[in-house]
């Protein structure tokens, strides 16, 4: 892929012949989430991070609620970029939106990943949680924020990103309640290896839950788990990066 291609979707770094890689960012956050992974890959693959609308450089467009939304535009953000086999990899709300993708692209266009990479998620038709934020005040989602450890130290420390970034965190609670409400795929849509991230103290589920993404493909499934709870990935990225570079150099 031309080094030259631009789209306000994604974040692309650029590396050696070899799979591709696609990193979707979990609520709240965007693609500077990965900004470190090139370095943690060692440069060895073309990684592409997804920047979704009312995050960071997009801060003033207007988030997405709906999966079929998101899907429509980044779909056609990314097929330019894959021009051989890629990687998809998925934290939390990005796993749900990681799996949603590597089916579109198999059912609309052929395209499947060479391993979908799921982490810090249960299976979406498993969650029965859900994330209303629409009955709390601004004052109250920040606390929520806050209590979660979602926040970084600028928001706190800067009024004007949070009143940008509380319609993404709405509209992000939403996406992941219309993902549930898809249900259990009747038959799987992908023949893909997964591997499948967790963490050993997640309060949120069991890691062996996350065996309920079989339902997906017909390829095997791998599960790793981390030391850490649900921050995993925040608190090891490098221990993460390893387990993806190893499936991309599988």
């Amino acid at each position: 892929m031309s080094t030259t291609y631009r789209t306000p979707w994604l974040h692309l770094s650029p590396g050696e012949e070899g799979p591709q890689l696609v990193c979707v960012p979990y609520s709240a956050k965007g693609a500077s989430q990965f900004s470190g992974w090139p370095e943690l890959l060692e440069h060895r693959t073309a990684l592409a991070a997804v920047q979704l609308p009312a995050r960071e450089e997009r801060l003033t467009e207007q988030p997405i609620a709906r999966i079929d939304e998101l899907l429509a535009g980044l779909v056609p953000a990314l097929l330019p970029w894959i021009d051989r086999s890629f990687v998809l990899f998925g934290h939390c709300m990005g796993a749900l939106i990681a799996a949603e993708l590597a089916t579109a692209l198999r059912r609309d266009h052929d395209l499947e990943p060479a391993a979908l990479v799921l982490s810090g998620a249960i299976p979406a038709w498993q969650d029965t949680s859900r994330f209303d934020l629409s009955d709390l005040t601004d004052a109250e989602l920040i606390r929520n924020l806050r209590g979660s450890g979602a926040l970084q130290p600028r928001m706190l420390a800067e009024p004007a990103l949070l009143t940008f970034m509380l319609p993404a965190t709405r509209a992000d609670s939403a996406l992941c309640d219309d993902i549930r409400g898809r249900g259990r795929p009747d038959s799987p849509a992908l023949s893909c290896p997964l591997v499948l991230c967790a963490g050993r103290d997640d309060s949120r589920f069991e890691p062996k839950s996350m065996l309920g993404w079989q339902a997906l493909t017909t390829g095997k499934a791998d599960l790793r788990i981390f030391d850490g709870d649900h921050t995993f990935l925040d608190a090891g990225p490098a221990a993460v990066a390893a387990v993806v570079r190893e499936v991309l150099t599988a």
